[in-house]
């Protein structure tokens, strides 16, 4: 093979390669309820999202869904964005649902053997009491706000969130400085 036909090649695959980076760069956007697939968004992004979202429910036929929200842009190492899905339930199912997530747990395989981490209850720094999978790791965020009065279960996953630009205040944390720090640490059941 030429040197020429070789160089041909190696540039061939560089555009071919900068065109798919940019193609997965596109923002994702839905309000639609019907739109709502947990499986579909962790194939598509659990890598970027660091996540399994295992605080989102897998299948919302028991509830009553009051919104929808979605919008992810994935980089080319990390992802911005939200997933935000408000939820009400009946008695009966509201208990189970608040079961199921304070229950979660996650098992880590690391290469000196494994480790698991269980969500954790926050009780005050959000609008309503929280049960968090991930609290400020990477700047990342995934957690349910439980409001009991109204059998309400909003789920959230945030990721590196421009504040200016986010409309959703009620479903973040009352103290919204912690959303610009930029930090790797923190909490994660994935980690």
């Amino acid at each position: 093979m030429s040197g020429r036909m070789l160089k041909t090649i190696i540039l061939a695959m560089s555009m071919l390669a900068v065109c798919l980076m940019l193609g997965a760069c596109g923002v994702e956007r839905s309000e639609d309820v019907a739109d709502y697939d947990k499986i579909g968004l962790i194939e598509d992004y659990s890598k970027k999202m660091d996540s399994k979202l295992l605080i989102f429910p897998d299948s919302v036929h028991a509830a009553r869904i009051s919104a929808y929200r979605m919008s992810l842009n994935p980089g080319i190492l990390d992802i911005k964005g939200y997933v935000i899905l408000d939820c009400t339930y009946d008695k009966e199912y509201f208990d189970l649902e608040v079961q199921r997530i304070k229950n979660i747990v996650n098992t880590v395989e690391t290469r000196g053997g494994s480790h698991t981490k269980q969500v954790i209850y926050i009780p005050a720094e959000y609008y309503y009491p929280a049960y968090a999978a991930i609290d400020g790791y990477d700047n990342k965020y995934e957690y349910a706000l439980i409001n009991e009065d109204n059998r309400e279960v909003v789920y959230v996953y945030v990721s590196n969130i421009e504040l200016g630009n986010f409309y959703f205040g009620k479903y973040l944390k009352t103290d919204r400085t912690v959303y610009q720090e930029k930090k790797k640490d923190g909490f994660s059941i994935y980690e």
